[in-house]
């Protein structure tokens, strides 16, 4: 015998034909499938920077200090990072850090 094809898909009520119904990507999760895929969008360098760094987790602490680019972060010394609320170890190392990525680039 053979199996009779799935119906089409439908909408769910009150919303256009086909919305939401198309097949999703291999690995993205159906109740995303027919939504357009987000844009493309420039990494922002300082939150880059963090994570290589393995220190993402602060920069809502730099957005909150009204930190926003790595030529501001470049300006903060040590002293700078813990007092804003870094442990001593993280801010020394992300000195660190930042003086090897200005030397590195030729900054």
């Amino acid at each position: 015998a053979r199996l009779a094809a799935a119906p089409p898909a439908m909408a769910p009520p009150g919303l256009p034909p086909g919305f939401g119904v198309s097949t999703a990507p291999p690995g993205l999760p159906p109740g995303l499938a027919g939504f357009p895929a987000a844009p493309n969008l420039p990494r922002d360098p300082l939150a880059a920077f963090l994570d290589g760094a393995g220190m993402g987790r602060y920069l809502t602490l730099f957005r909150d200090e009204e930190i926003r680019t790595l030529e501001d972060f470049r300006l903060l010394t040590s002293q700078d990072l813990h007092d804003i609320g870094l442990p001593p170890h993280d801010a020394a190392v992300l000195h660190q850090r930042t003086a090897a990525h200005y030397l590195a680039n030729g900054l």
